[in-house]
């Protein structure tokens, strides 16, 4: 069983980086034979949000609606922002280098896209480490947070039989 917790935690680790967290609310790169930067990449996503419609309010006679409606807004406000901040660099170079390997092998340009691809990997590899260390982090914190409960069980059975005799 020891050796079957480092394996899983390996595979989930894997399985999560293959999907960036949050790349799912952010708008898709057109396919084209352009190619682009992180800041080109960055300066789509923040138009697009900008110019997509905003739905009518709904009336007061719904208010689970009306709830819905704001979380909406809340929530493009705030990608809008850490795009703005930067939270979203890791994603735009992600983006910007699947483009531009795609737009490079449209262009017959081979080695640019091989290039593209393999730093993509190696993006994706890093950040599936990482990954790995945040869970390997919270298992071991949780560990801690389990010996220190069975030490203050421990002490408080101590004196409880310290005072019992």
């Amino acid at each position: 069983m020891k050796h079957a917790v480092p394996f899983i935690v390996i595979l989930l680790a894997i399985g999560l980086s293959c999907v960036s967290p949050g790349a799912q609310d952010l708008p898709a790169i057109p396919p084209s034979d352009r190619i682009l930067t992180t800041e080109s990449v960055k300066n789509f996503w923040l138009n697009t949000l900008q110019q997509q419609p905003v739905p009518a309010k709904p009336t007061g006679l719904h208010p689970e609606q009306q709830a819905a409606w704001q979380q909406d807004l809340d929530s493009r406000a705030s990608l809008i922002r850490a795009i703005r901040n930067g939270d979203r660099n890791t994603d735009a170079k992600l983006a910007e280098l699947r483009h531009n390997a795609t737009a490079w092998r449209q262009q017959g340009n081979g080695k640019d896209a091989d290039a593209a691809e393999a730093k993509l990997r190696e993006i994706q590899e890093h950040l599936a480490r990482l990954e790995t260390l945040e869970i390997q982090r919270k298992a071991a914190q949780s560990q801690i947070d389990a010996a220190e409960t069975l030490k203050s069980i421990a002490a408080e059975i101590a004196a409880i039989r310290e005072c019992c005799n």
